[in-house]
C-alpha cells in the first residue's frame, strides 16, 4: 500500500491507531481496579494493528474493534456531562470515513513525499478478458491444463472444460506460486516449469495489467516477452480471438529420446 496507494493509509489505519492511542492514555488515567481491564483493550486493539500491518485486510478486524473503544476512551476521558456535543462532534471527526477522505484529499501531498513507485492499473472486466464471454473462445481447445493470470482463472473455468492453475482462491498457493514463477521465469527456466507442470496452454490478456506488472517485475521473463512479440520455440500461436484481446499459446511437448 505504501508503494501504490499511500493515500489509502489514513483510512485503513488511522482510525484504530488514534484508537490504540486513546485506549494507552484512558489506562494511564484509569484506577487501579479498571485497569486490567483497559490492559486488554490495549492488547486486543494492538494485535489486530499489528496483523493488519502484516495483511492489509486486518485493518478491517481492527477498525471494527476500535469503534465501540473508541466510544469508550472518549466518555473515559471526557466525563463531563456538558461535553456530550463535543463527544459527538468527535466521533464524527475521527471516524473512518474522516480519515479515509482526509487521505484522499491530501493525495498531491502524499504522493511528494512517498513517491510511489507503482500505479494500479484500473480495468473493468471485459477490457480485461475476465468476462466470460471473452474466455469463451477458449473451448474449441481440447481440454487441457492452462496457465494464465489469476483473474482470468474463474472465467476459464466458467466458459471452458480446462482446468487452471491460477485463481483467486486464498488456499490455492500452489497453483498461484507456480503461475507467477513461470511467467516471471525466463524462457529456458520457463519451459521446464511448464513440462514439469505438464502445461498444455498459456493464456494472457494483451494489454492486460497483468501483462505490465509482469514486465516491471521481470523485463526478461516468458510474460515480458510475450507481450513483445517474443515467441520461444516451445509455443505455438493460436488463433482464437478475432479482436486480439485475448492471446493463447500451446505448450509444445518436448520429444522424449529414443
Amino acid at each position: 500500500m505504501l508503494q501504490i496507494e499511500p493515500q489509502k493509509i489514513p483510512g485503513f489505519y488511522g482510525f484504530p491507531v488514534l484508537t490504540l492511542s486513546l485506549a494507552v492514555a484512558a489506562v494511564i488515567r484509569a484506577a487501579p481496579h479498571d485497569r486490567f481491564r483497559w490492559i486488554s483493550i490495549v492488547v486486543t486493539l494492538a494485535a489486530l494493528v499489528g496483523i493488519s500491518i502484516w495483511q492489509m485486510r486486518g485493518s478491517a478486524a481492527a477498525t471494527i474493534v476500535a469503534a465501540p473503544i473508541f466510544s469508550a476512551c472518549a466518555a473515559t476521558l471526557w466525563l463531563a456531562r456538558d461535553q456530550r456535543r463535543k463527544l459527538l462532534l468527535s466521533a464524527l471527526i475521527a471516524s473512518p470515513a474522516s480519515f479515509a477522505a482526509s487521505g484522499l484529499i491530501a493525495r498531491p501531498l502524499i504522493d511528494r513525499i512517498v513517491q510511489p513507485q507503482w500505479t494500479m492499473a484500473g480495468q473493468d472486466a471485459a477490457s480485461s478478458c475476465r468476462a466470460v464471454s471473452n474466455l469463451a473462445p477458449l473451448a474449441v481447445l481440447a481440454p487441457g491444463r492452462i496457465m494464465a493470470p489469476i483473474d482470468l482463472g474463474p472465467g476459464i473455468l466458467a466458459a471452458t472444460q480446462h482446468s487452471v492453475f491460477a485463481a483467486p482462491y486464498h488456499r490455492n498457493n500452489d497453483g498461484n506460486l507456480a503461475m507467477m514463477q513461470v511467467m516471471l521465469a525466463v524462457p529456458p527456466v520457463a519451459q521446464q516449469m511448464l513440462s514439469d507442470r505438464r502445461v498444455d496452454y498459456i493464456v494472457m490478456c494483451a494489454g492486460g495489467s497483468d501483462q505490465m506488472e509482469f514486465g516491471q517485475l521481470a523485463p526478461d521473463g516468458l510474460a515480458a516477452r510475450l507481450s513483445c512479440g517474443e515467441i520461444p520455440d516451445f509455443l505455438e500461436p493460436l488463433d482464437l480471438d478475432r479482436s486480439g484481446k485475448l492471446v493463447a499459446w500451446r505448450v509444445r511437448q518436448a520429444k522424449s529420446a529414443p
